[in-house]
């Protein structure tokens, strides 16, 4: 293979650092009680958000969620030490490859100065976006 063309999308992922002591001073702020935990409540605002994270947490599982507003995963991932990296299964392929030394070409449909810093010079792309955008996902993984 010399040159792969991969997937389509990719995303800015701000990957937080987790840290019990923050989480708990949020449900703290916020008043979370357990009657609030729900897996399914729309992600509106930072204190559904945090309801949707303690909910996942409590029943041991993983999982996504639309979050309306990259606001609220700005507001959040700020109380945290965050990585910001990039995601999607063919830019992450595409950055794979590249530790290899292997070059690719990537599809996105938004691009900011994050993907640019980010993506590595053996990887080229094809953007669909009319200008800059940044949607991050939010990436939490929390100890078993």
């Amino acid at each position: 293979m010399k040159h792969a063309v991969l997937g389509l999308g990719g995303t800015v992922d701000y990957e937080i650092v987790w840290d019990t002591a923050t989480l708990q001073a949020l449900v703290d702020e916020v008043g979370l009680t357990e009657a609030d935990l729900d897996l399914h409540h729309p992600v509106q605002t930072e204190r559904d958000l945090v309801v949707s994270i303690v909910s996942f947490v409590a029943a041991g599982v993983g999982g996504e969620r639309f979050v309306a507003s990259s606001a609220v995963i700005d507001a959040f991932a700020a109380r945290f030490a965050t990585a910001v990296t990039l995601g999607g299964t063919g830019v992450r392929a595409g950055i794979a490859m590249a530790a290899f030394g292997l070059p690719s070409t990537v599809h996105l449909v938004s691009i900011d100065d994050n993907v640019r810093r980010l993506l590595p010079p053996q990887i080229s792309y094809v953007c669909s976006a009319q200008g800059d955008t940044l949607d991050p996902h939010l990436i939490v993984q929390y100890p078993a």
